[in-house]
């Protein structure tokens, strides 16, 4: 899986470095971003199906909850919330951090990405509030965090996926509060046995990453 996972990291970003793409018109270059990280997101989400099915699983099952009881499920729903105000909460002191040091972090991923129109707005929701969340918590959560589980202690393993996950948002001033939600949603995970909490809580934590970056955009 994370053999899948760089290989596609690698031909997302050499597809979009090369210079007929990069000189495209705007409108042009923002859906080609997007069908390209579409695709990034198809070739992992085929590969987490076939390792599946190598075990005679599905989709379902590796997202289904282990939670049997109503209790159960208010506290993985109270655990989910407290990761997502914590984690939120870290990237903000982050960014009060480095901005009290005048280092300001780099805020602009999103709407050089997807642009500031409502088309981009749609497509950053269906992407990166949607689809991404999904498609990264079937990967690092469930195989990878799940697969070196199994080999190692758990620990190590969240911390492991955790970096691997804040890498491959390939921006330094990203970093740490990417690796501190992979490791947040590792713990999540683990936990509660199962990948719902940790995709909607992941979902909330885009969702509030892109609403202010366009609310911001004005």
């Amino acid at each position: 899986m994370l053999g899948v996972t760089l290989a596609a990291f690698v031909g997302k970003e050499a597809l979009l470095a090369l210079q007929p793409v990069r000189s495209l018109p705007t409108g042009s270059l923002v859906l080609v971003r997007a069908v390209v990280l579409g695709a990034y997101y198809a070739v992992q989400l085929g590969a987490v199906r076939w390792l599946a099915a190598r075990r005679g699983r599905t989709l379902a099952d590796l997202l289904r909850s282990g939670d049997r009881s109503l209790k159960d499920r208010a506290a993985t729903a109270g655990l989910a919330a407290l990761v997502l105000i914590g984690s939120r909460a870290a990237a903000m002191a982050y960014g009060l951090v480095m901005r009290s040091a005048g280092l300001v972090p780099d805020s602009s991923a999103l709407l050089t990405t997807f642009g500031s129109q409502a088309a981009g707005l749609v497509l950053a929701a269906v992407l990166v509030v949607f689809v991404g969340p999904l498609v990264e918590e079937l990967v690092f959560r469930g195989v990878l965090l799940q697969g070196m589980a199994s080999q190692f202690n758990a620990s190590i393993a969240i911390v492991v996926q955790a970096l691997i996950f804040a890498a491959l948002h390939r921006s330094v001033w990203l970093f740490l509060p990417m690796a501190v939600l992979g490791g947040a949603l590792g713990w999540l995970a683990h936990k509660r046995g199962g990948l719902r909490a940790p995709v909607a809580v992941h979902a909330a934590y885009n969702a509030i990453t892109v609403a202010a970056a366009f609310a911001l955009s004005g």
